[in-house]
């Protein structure tokens, strides 16, 4: 039997198209992770999305460690109450004034 080896973020997003779709509305969150202490954070978002099965929209390495992703609101819930998680916040345009 023949092995196939791909990368670990292309596994995630296989997995991802593979799941099967539900019939819940999605929503688009901000997930802030608290700082990881035997990790970076790129493998904090690695380790919280692939428990999940999460595909990011969007990567957050700089000011605060996390992501951003379209999730249901039971998925937010249950991701909020994870020890790994900071805030799970509706993403949301931000303007001075």
């Amino acid at each position: 039997m023949r092995s196939i080896r791909m990368p670990l973020s292309t596994a995630v997003v296989v997995a991802a198209l593979a799941a099967p779709a539900t019939a819940q509305a999605s929503n688009d969150y901000v997930v802030s992770l608290k700082n990881p202490a035997d990790s970076t954070c790129h493998g904090a978002i690695l380790e919280v999305t692939m428990s999940y099965g999460i595909v990011p929209r969007k990567l957050y390495t700089s000011a605060i460690c996390g992501f951003a992703a379209s999730l249901s609101k039971p998925k937010a819930r249950e991701l909020a109450l994870d020890p790994r998680v900071e805030s799970v916040q509706p993403d949301a345009v931000v303007t001075a004034g």
